[in-house]
């Protein structure tokens, strides 16, 4: 048992390390100065390993000042950049009656405030949601009956703001698929094939915007929109009826382009046909039910 106990003591390689680089700086320094960020960021990704309160006691910074900087730092930033985060039944999603929570898609950070305090966080992530058609679950469904009524069925989606929906890019329906498809054998493209176009489509993304802090269509300014998703004229006349048909916003319009764009990057296609942005437009489903 006692050998148990000092083991759990001994103080781990990263800390020990983390330590011994603190030494040398502070030995190399004349007076008190501020730690440099770079420590900072170190100290706070072991804070998240080791604990707070052991990696401040072990490199012998104030317990206070590690913990606000790793609420600076922010629980959505434990993510890998622009990775996913997935919300499972989003109509049934419960808050907190004294927290106030805004999430800044695009801008890529989330406030949250309380009664005497608001944070921010980096929250650069994507976004995938998951709802039902309706509170039992089965509108539209081929299999079984849906038990709701028109009133239940409106009062459930109207859960979901408007806003939210139109900052997410593509929304449509997943049918459940029928047994006959389940147990086909026909051939299907495969994950390597899927990677591969992807992989593609990425690089002409790089060769497009080159170096700078755009690396994706989804992060195009209205600029690089309009030099990078030219439409020809019936394209110009599609999307025209369908932002007068659906009410779009100016948002939703940008994005839909943005994905026309993917798309026919994906195609491996220089320009945006018509049935690119056909296909972006049929990616808004969910704005026809607001």
């Amino acid at each position: 048992m006692r050998k148990r106990r000092r083991q759990s003591r001994e103080v781990p390689e990263a800390l020990r390390l983390a330590r011994r680089e603190l030494d040398r700086w502070r030995g190399r320094q004349s007076g008190r100065k501020r730690l440099p960020r770079e420590f900072w960021a170190k100290a706070v990704d072991l804070a998240r390993v080791h604990g707070v309160n052991r990696t401040a006691r072990t490199l012998g910074l104030e317990y206070v000042s590690l913990r606000q900087h790793l609420e600076r730092a922010g629980a959505a930033s434990l993510s890998p950049p622009v990775g996913p985060a997935f919300v499972e039944l989003l109509p049934g999603r419960r808050t907190d009656p004294g927290l106030s929570c805004t999430i800044e898609l695009e801008d890529g950070f989330v406030i949250v405030s309380r009664a005497k305090r608001t944070i921010q966080f980096p929250a650069q992530f994507m976004l995938v949601a998951a709802m039902n058609p309706c509170p039992c679950g089965y509108f539209g469904s081929n299999l079984r009956s849906c038990k709701c009524s028109p009133g239940q069925i409106a009062k459930y989606v109207a859960k979901v703001s408007g806003p939210l929906v139109d900052r997410i890019d593509i929304h449509i329906d997943v049918p459940a698929v029928a047994f006959s498809k389940l147990r086909s054998r026909a051939q299907q493209i495969n994950s390597d094939s899927l990677r591969a176009s992807v992989v593609a489509a990425r690089a002409r993304q790089t060769r497009r915007f080159g170096t700078g802090t755009v690396l994706t269509n989804a992060h195009m300014s209205h600029s690089q929109l309009e030099k990078s998703c030219k439409l020809d004229a019936t394209s110009e006349m599609m999307l025209k009826e369908a932002m007068m048909e659906l009410g779009l916003s100016a948002r939703a319009h940008d994005k839909i382009c943005k994905v026309a764009r993917t798309i026919a990057d994906l195609d491996t296609s220089d320009d945006i046909r018509a049935e690119h942005l056909a296909e972006a437009i049929g990616y808004r489903k969910f704005d026809r039910k607001l």
